[in-house]
């Protein structure tokens, strides 16, 4: 789930930390903070206008840090998420001989995942995304233009420095649908992923969403 996490103060710090991160971008890792008694969300709902943190923040002042993921490199996530789910229920996951020499094929992964962008809509040009899917894939950064007061951006892949540097011990984080059985496939999916015909398109549609994610960057980062 994606939800905005307070960190108690560090020793160095005024301010209690606020952070977040959506779907694919961390926000398994701030859960995992929650559920061992190292963080509590104080707003657990997605909200486009940021109008809830907003008051929150009006209310008590706060380091406000937001965990930000490639565009790309979310979206090929996402889809893993969705092509992976859909294997794991479709396919014999106790026959690993059957499970190697199926999956160990890169035209195998462009078929199915071109097959999950025909059900999405992508190869068609007018993606359709499911409440599930959007969670994963969809934009979302131009949220964070309703987020007032000033916020630092950080890429997802920092997030263990961060938290570090906030003074919280053994930090657990990980990609969740990697740890998951098929996971030793990931990287052969997301090669293959960037070789099915429906590609072109995607790189087109994430483009409101890189052109955000670079200027957060800049003006955040």
């Amino acid at each position: 789930m994606s939800g905005w996490c307070l960190i108690d103060s560090p020793n160095n710090s005024t301010y209690n930390s606020v952070l977040y991160a959506h779907g694919k971008s961390g926000s398994t890792s701030l859960a995992h903070l929650v559920d061992t008694g190292v963080g509590e969300y104080v707003i657990t709902d997605y909200e486009h206008d940021c109008a809830s943190i907003n008051a929150y923040i009006d209310a008590s002042p706060s380091d406000v840090i937001v965990f930000l993921r490639d565009p790309y490199s979310r979206f090929i996530s996402g889809m893993w998420q969705c092509v992976s789910e859909t294997l794991r229920v479709a396919l014999p996951m106790n026959d690993q001989q059957l499970l190697d020499d199926l999956l160990d094929e890169p035209l195998y992964w462009r078929a199915v995942t071109e097959r999950m962008f025909h059900v999405l809509g992508f190869s068609s040009g007018n993606p359709q995304l499911s409440d599930i899917s959007a969670y994963h894939l969809a934009h979302y950064l131009e949220m964070f233009e309703h987020l007032r007061g000033p916020f630092v951006c950080k890429r997802t892949g920092e997030m263990t420095s961060v938290l570090t540097g906030l003074g919280i011990q053994n930090v657990v984080t990980h990609n969740q649908s990697i740890d998951k059985p098929l996971g030793e496939y990931y990287t052969m999916f997301s090669n293959a992923i960037q070789d099915t015909p429906s590609w072109p398109t995607v790189v087109e549609w994430l483009q409101p969403e890189v052109a955000r994610y670079t200027q957060l960057m800049m003006d955040n980062g």
